[in-house]
């Protein structure tokens, strides 16, 4: 369950409770006529008093008796076993939420049903902070007051002026008065769950600034101010039906929904209790609209020649059932694995790219680069050849590979990799000559060490806390032995094209060498708008380059990223959840986690 909910037997004292109300837990009022003496049960404390002013509340641990009305039923266990109260007035204070959340699962459907929105209920229970979120669990009593009762929705705007603004309208029903972008669709198949940010998508704020400046943290904070979590109110994974899905099957990262309207949680983002954040369940159906659109063929890019980058995302022949199955990297069964081999072709055929770069092979020889290849040709009628590779300078389980078209370029000597040991994958260097015009220049693909603390990073390596992550210290080395290595291929040719993951964003160190020591151009950077290629925790920028040297960056004739992966939720993806039915389709759309970068050169 993606709330991370303790086990029914631990609030079997509920149970009990239910039984011994009559006729039900709506005792009092179970026709809808006026309260009568029997049900006042004495003094009451006021769910702004519970809340409090701070994160936690000041009554945590006490048991305690209050009055609200219903704003959001979602009982069930296959819901959040719970209800939304809030008070009809509140306390005009703007520092305490006049909502809170009950607690109520149980067995007895019976008894539950009854319960409808607008229904004004007095509840006793202890008041806990569940995941960080204020609720009264363990209840002892439940009675209608009356019925048909309404509470007015509270109108918020994002960006708020302090995240910690947001506590205030916990438990509450709220609208958005705006339209909100999503930026985050990563856990829509497992769990319901969809950042949405107002004023556009979010990006990485080393995208767009430089590490541990002003700027950067400025951004950090405002992103945090922009967002909230749209929850669809259920706690299984992976649900037969996931919800907000357009016509063609898929909600984008880009597009938008106006007016949403909801009552305020706070919890875990996905299965996992480190992340936890702000997350609306909506009372009402919300309406995205189609803003980013799916671009199903590459056009508009002139020039005679195209070169590829792609992150192909563990493309394994050595299947999990073959291997340690904790681990799995790639397909895990041969079913699985012809569904990616499919969607990896038709994505690549449909680039017509002379050469591509590619990462996340496996290093297996060339049975994985070679089983590619074959269902590429197939899919593009076209003749596509591996780059044979210099011998294997690293024993990392996955690498990089260069193919190629015959027909339209010619390799020029063989291969070349860098043999510093700084490189945990070895960057392979091909020479090749234009058929048409004879132009020789050299490619060169990368795929640098992970951001990802694993295994865990020691000195300069460890996260700086500046926005660049693990390792940023290792792959600032990698930039800088890339640029040797670079210097060893110019006897050959000035013409160079670095392509790859490199794993940092635009205003990295990394990346900053590679501009300002190296002399590269950063072809995407120079062309694009606001460009990206992958999404991480909802916020957008790009890993994957495309650098040339000056004299290759004069024959650019237009470059792109092609959005069929980072704006595409994962349930779309090759990958069979036996909880739910398949969503897959052989369409390039979500065939990896990152986008490919197309680069278009005239000789």
């Amino acid at each position: 369950m993606k709330n991370g909910r303790r086990s029914k037997a631990v609030r079997a004292s509920f149970l009990p409770l239910l039984a011994s109300l009559v006729p039900g837990f709506l005792a009092c009022d179970n026709s809808g006529s006026r309260i009568t003496e029997n049900c006042d049960t004495g003094g009451w404390t006021p769910i702004p008093r519970i809340q409090g002013d701070g994160a936690t509340s000041p009554l945590e641990g006490e048991f305690v008796t209050t009055r609200g009305i219903v704003v959001g039923n979602f009982l069930g266990a296959k819901r959040l076993n719970g209800f939304f109260l809030e008070a009809k007035l509140g306390d005009d204070d703007p520092k305490t939420s006049d909502g809170i959340f009950v607690y109520a699962p149980g067995d007895r459907r019976a008894q539950l049903d009854n319960l409808k929105v607008g229904d004004l209920l007095q509840v006793k229970g202890e008041v806990t902070e569940f995941h960080g979120l204020t609720e009264l669990a363990d209840v002892r009593s439940i009675q209608r007051l009356g019925r048909d009762r309404s509470v007015a929705t509270t109108p918020v705007r994002l960006p708020v002026t302090s995240r910690s603004r947001m506590e205030r309208y916990e438990g509450m029903l709220i609208t958005f008065p705006q339209t909100l972008t999503v930026s985050g669709n990563y856990h829509l198949g497992e769990y319901g769950q969809v950042t949405l940010a107002s004023g556009g998508r979010l990006y990485q704020p080393t995208q767009l600034h430089h590490p541990g400046s002003p700027e950067a943290s400025a951004l950090a904070a405002r992103n945090r101010r922009r967002r909230v979590v749209l929850d669809d109110g259920r706690q299984p994974s992976n649900p037969p039906q996931v919800p907000y899905l357009g016509h063609d099957g898929t909600l984008r990262i880009g597009d938008t929904v106006t007016d949403v309207t909801g009552v305020l949680g706070y919890g875990p983002v996905s299965l996992g209790e480190t992340f936890r954040d702000y997350r609306l369940h909506p009372t009402q159906p919300p309406e995205f609209k189609r803003v980013n659109a799916r671009r199903r063929q590459l056009a508009g890019l002139s020039g005679n020649l195209r070169v590829a980058g792609f992150n192909v995302r563990n493309f394994f022949t050595t299947l999990a059932d073959g291997r340690n199955a904790s681990e799995p990297r790639g397909a895990r069964n041969r079913k699985e694995f012809q569904r990616q081999r499919r969607k990896l072709a038709n994505a690549i055929a449909a680039m017509d790219a002379a050469v591509v770069g590619l990462m996340e092979i496996e290093n297996n020889g060339t049975t994985a680069i070679n089983n590619l290849v074959a269902a590429i040709n197939a899919q593009a009628e076209a003749e596509y050849k591996v780059v044979p590779a210099p011998p294997e300078v690293s024993d990392d389980a996955i690498k990089v590979s260069l193919i190629y078209r015959p027909g339209r370029v010619e390799r020029l000597g063989e291969s070349k990799s860098a043999s510093d040991p700084v490189f945990n994958r070895a960057p392979v260097a091909q020479t090749f000559v234009d058929r048409r015009s004879g132009a020789e220049w050299c490619v060169i693909v990368n795929h640098w060490k992970s951001k990802a603390p694993y295994p865990p990073p020691t000195g300069r390596d460890k996260p700086q806390g500046d926005g660049q992550g693990a390792y940023n210290a290792t792959r600032t080395a990698q930039a800088h032995a890339l640029l040797r290595f670079i210097e060893t291929l110019r006897a050959e040719t000035s013409s160079i094209l670095v392509l790859g993951d490199l794993n940092a964003y635009a205003k990295e160190d990394p990346i900053r060498a590679l501009r300002e020591k190296g002399g590269l151009v950063d072809e995407i950077g120079r062309s694009l708008e606001r460009p990206y290629s992958y999404t991480f925790a909802a916020r957008a920028g790009y890993l994957d380059y495309a650098l040339t040297s000056p004299k290759l960056s004069e024959h650019v004739a237009g470059v792109t990223i092609w959005h069929i992966n980072a704006d595409e939720p994962p349930f779309l993806d090759y990958r069979m959840e036996s909880s739910r039915p398949s969503h897959y389709g052989p369409s390039p759309f979500r065939s990896s986690d990152h986008d490919p970068v197309i680069l278009s050169l005239r000789f």
